[in-house]
């Protein structure tokens, strides 16, 4: 459990902008956030719950983030088939 802890989550956190701001990271690093579906999913919560936005405002997140639960379960049921 603690290895998944190091190796998953807290790679996940420090890279979604949940602990530090993206725009303060280097390059590279904000390049890499970018495909961590946990940043997508902090700058939607953060603009509903702090600045009371609604839908008009987060399309843009929701968009990246329907696109990439397509992606993975799209990739899981192709492998899913290949085991079976």
């Amino acid at each position: 459990i603690i290895v998944s802890i190091v190796a998953l989550f807290l790679p996940t956190m420090m890279l979604s902008g949940f602990i530090y701001p993206t725009e303060n990271m280097p390059l590279p690093l904000q390049l890499l956030s970018d495909i961590f579906p946990a940043k997508w999913f902090i700058i939607a919560i953060k603009s509903v719950m702090i600045k009371g936005s609604g839908i008009a405002v987060i399309w843009f997140e929701l968009m990246i983030m329907s696109i990439m639960t397509t992606v993975f379960i799209g990739a899981s049921v192709v492998k899913y088939k290949k085991i079976k």
